[in-house]
């Protein structure tokens, strides 16, 4: 607890009809005023004896029952005579920041009982100090107060991050280790997404946690060739797998997609739409549906390789849920993931579908991606050809690239990954 005075302070200011607009004023509004000047003794106490970082609490006994208007610490030593824009009219005035207003208040539980002057004397003076030093009653008062002020703290320090992250779309927080910039991180995160808790934020589908160290590369942050289980013969190929920011990049432009398009039914239409939306070029967008309409039997499967498996499927739905075999069926074939690419962008259209079906689709979700220890990762060896992407203005379709792997091709069909829209 910091070494400060703690004042009391009536609402009544003038003791006069306009008592009501001044409460009024004081339970959103950041001040608190007295109408005797400094010739007076409260008058030259809340004048001159207030310093710089005080706590003020603008509260009236009535009846015995304390009634709190608004808590918060003196801005400057200065007070002069003002009328500020809402009051009935001026008075010497003290700016106070960070305030906690009358809406909060109840929450705190404050006990008045036993304090100085309650409980003592019948008469309570317009203005007076706590003495938490010498009070227990005083210091209980005191640290409920304390909490509360630092809460306000960090609410509007949160508030202002939030605002520059908006803005800037990057945020880099600084400190020295164990400051808490991972807790902080998380807390704006929480704030972007309207979410009040840290369960609730793992479980929105909006925010994605990964941490950056020496061995961290491209492959683990945006895509890469990872190696397939052996197939019928025991042979081991090769997939092209994408990293946690590419797959958090898909699931953010799919809720985009849903937002704008206001898509409520799961059709191919919709499916198309979708890929549209990856910032594919046509002919992939021709092939990934090809490759879903002829699981679902509408169009024949060929090939120069033979078949294993030609099953079909019912739904788009059936589809999803049977992706580990189509994969297997293209291991199978030596099909390069000519299937297994196309169910997984229909699994993460039919999530995105499910994950925002009760939210608005008048307001488009905001993802937040937070890079822990960023220090510890060369960051050109993860990003890869995106690093010019962390510039805002390079962001979205305008800014789309090719992947180091965008290129790759089989035998029978050029296959096009998504440009990712950092």
């Amino acid at each position: 607890m910091r070494e400060r005075n703690y004042w009391v302070v009536s609402p009544n200011i003038k003791n006069n009809n306009e008592e009501d607009d001044w409460k009024k004023f004081l339970s959103i509004n950041p001040f608190s005023f007295i109408g005797w000047d400094s010739k007076n003794k409260l008058g030259n106490t809340f004048i001159n004896n207030i310093k710089r970082g005080d706590v003020i609490i603008n509260c009236q006994r009535k009846d015995w029952n304390p009634n709190v208007f608004g808590i918060g610490i003196v801005k400057t030593d200065k007070c002069d005579w003002q009328e500020i824009k809402g009051t009935p009219s001026g008075a010497f005035c003290r700016q106070l920041h960070p305030y906690i207003p009358k809406q909060r208040i109840p929450n705190l539980h404050l006990v008045f009982d036993g304090t100085t002057y309650y409980g003592h004397n019948k008469q309570i003076p317009a203005i007076y100090q706590l003495h938490p030093e010498k009070n227990i009653n005083d210091k209980n008062l005191v640290m409920i107060i304390e909490k509360e002020l630092e809460m306000i703290k960090k609410e509007e320090n949160i508030k202002k991050l939030v605002d520059l992250l908006e803005s800037n779309k990057n945020l880099i927080l600084t400190g020295a280790p164990g400051t808490g910039k991972t807790f902080l991180a998380k807390e704006i995160a929480k704030e972007i997404i309207g979410v009040k808790t840290d369960e609730e934020l793992q479980n929105s589908g909006q925010f994605t946690f990964v941490q950056f160290h020496p061995s961290y590369d491209y492959t683990d942050f945006v895509e890469g060739l990872r190696p397939t289980k052996p197939d019928v013969n025991g042979n081991i190929g090769f997939e092209l797998k994408n990293g946690v920011f590419k797959e958090f990049c898909k699931k953010a432009i799919a809720a985009s997609a849903i937002s704008v398009g206001k898509i409520v039914n799961f059709t191919l239409d919709d499916y198309e739409k979708y890929l549209q939306t990856l910032g594919l070029k046509d002919i992939t967008i021709r092939n990934y549906k090809l490759k879903i309409e002829q699981l679902l039997g509408n169009k024949e499967i060929t090939s120069k390789k033979q078949i294993i498996n030609t099953e079909k499927y019912s739904s788009l739905d059936e589809i999803c849920e049977n992706y580990d075999d189509i994969k297997d069926f293209d291991i199978s074939n030596n099909f390069h993931n000519q299937f297994s690419a196309s169910v997984n962008n229909l699994i993460d259209f039919n999530n995105s579908l499910k994950t925002n079906k009760n939210k608005s689709n008048e307001t488009t979700p905001i993802f937040v991606f937070v890079i822990d220890e960023i220090n510890r990762g060369e960051i050109s060896k993860i990003f890869g050809e995106l690093f010019f992407s962390i510039d805002p203005g390079y962001r979205g379709k305008k800014g789309a690239v090719k992947t180091q792997y965008s290129n790759l091709q089989d035998d029978e069909n050029e296959i096009f990954y998504p440009k990712i829209p950092c």
